[in-house]
């Protein structure tokens, strides 16, 4: 059990389990003394974890019928820009260091620190919640995905670029493999977009589960768990 970076993924144990993707925030350089800087990277990563599209039905008397898109706006964005409590605590150099330092203890931090980062990544939001019987292969499968989806990205012209439609299929009908390729598509596609960010900066919590009892209950139980948690969080990029 315990949070693996994206470069020591191959290191998660091949057992059943839970996992987790989080895109940890941390703060450094100029990103960290320059205020416009700081700002950019706020709202890169307010746009990293935003929610996918949500289509709207309306439906009235006679028969009238509406239809649209709502689209979630990140916070600090033009029409949702930051406070100017915020903003006031960004431009003091002494106050903007605090609140730097605060952020990075209060994200993924690989080190032991005597701090808030004792149970690293306790205050950041899954990105997407999964089950599989092998976790090492599953995580190896999501990074290859990635991977491959942003050297398409990256070769390709902005339309060329394929966008992903959330109602593609039935649910039921949807495999695993489908689930992975269109997590990573999305993450993909969301780290292209936001030039501060890389897969490097992409962390996995991954839970083995040794369960005593009978294995098609305990698979009932682990898929129960699985809907239970990404109702309750909603992850930006979960697909059930």
């Amino acid at each position: 059990m315990g949070y693996y970076e994206y470069k020591k993924i191959g290191d998660i144990p091949s057992e059943c389990g839970i996992y987790a993707w989080y895109l940890p925030i941390q703060i450094r350089g100029i990103n960290a003394k320059n205020p416009e800087k700081l700002v950019d990277k706020l709202i890169q990563y307010a746009d990293a974890l935003k929610r996918p599209e949500a289509r709207l039905e309306l439906k009235g008397h006679l028969s009238m019928k509406q239809e649209g898109i709502i689209k979630q706006i990140p916070y600090g964005s033009e029409g949702n820009l930051h406070s100017n409590g915020l903003r006031k605590i960004i431009d003091d150099e002494e106050s903007r260091n605090m609140m730097v330092k605060i952020l990075n203890m209060a994200s993924y931090e690989e080190r032991d620190v005597r701090n808030l980062s004792d149970n690293p990544g306790a205050l950041l939001t899954p990105l997407y919640i999964g089950v599989s019987i092998d976790l090492n292969k599953r995580m190896k499968d999501h990074a290859s995905g990635i991977n491959k989806e942003l050297d398409l990205l990256q070769n390709a012209s902005r339309n060329q670029v394929n966008t992903i439609e959330d109602n593609e299929e039935e649910e039921d009908l949807i495999t695993p493999k489908k689930r992975i390729s269109v997590f990573s598509k999305r993450i993909a596609q969301r780290i292209h977009s936001a030039a501060l960010f890389r897969p490097d900066n992409l962390v996995v919590f991954a839970l083995p589960l040794k369960i005593p009892g009978d294995k098609a209950k305990i698979r009932d139980a682990v898929e129960a768990m699985e809907t239970l948690l990404n109702r309750v969080h909603y992850p930006a990029f979960g697909r059930r």
